[in-house]
């Protein structure tokens, strides 16, 4: 979930059983709210949230792709363009990843 924001992506894929969820996100006024929905929700450990800039993020992942990646960029940002440049370019995906971009 890039561009994280309240995390209400990230909630929502746990909820529909998904294996592993990552929340990306910088803003500290949204993280605060990120964690405060974790502890309300009791998922402390089940979703792994990322204090980074997300194109740092998406330039520097070298891990296991992803199969559903949401990607939220502020509205005020011009930002959907130059964040899926940078996702073609990165290890974040396989051929059959489902990329969800408002």
């Amino acid at each position: 979930d890039l561009f994280s924001g309240t995390g209400n992506l990230s909630f929502e894929s746990f909820s529909r059983d998904a294996k592993y969820v990552e929340a990306v996100e910088k803003h500290p006024d949204s993280l605060k709210v990120i964690f405060e929905n974790i502890k309300l929700l009791k998922l402390e450990g089940q979703i792994k949230v990322v204090k980074q800039d997300v194109f740092d993020y998406v330039k520097k992942y070298s891990r296991e792709p992803f199969d559903l990646i949401f990607i939220d960029p502020p509205f005020t940002e011009s930002w959907a363009d130059k964040v899926m440049t940078e996702v073609s370019k990165s290890q974040l995906f396989l051929p059959h990843t489902v990329i969800a971009i408002e």
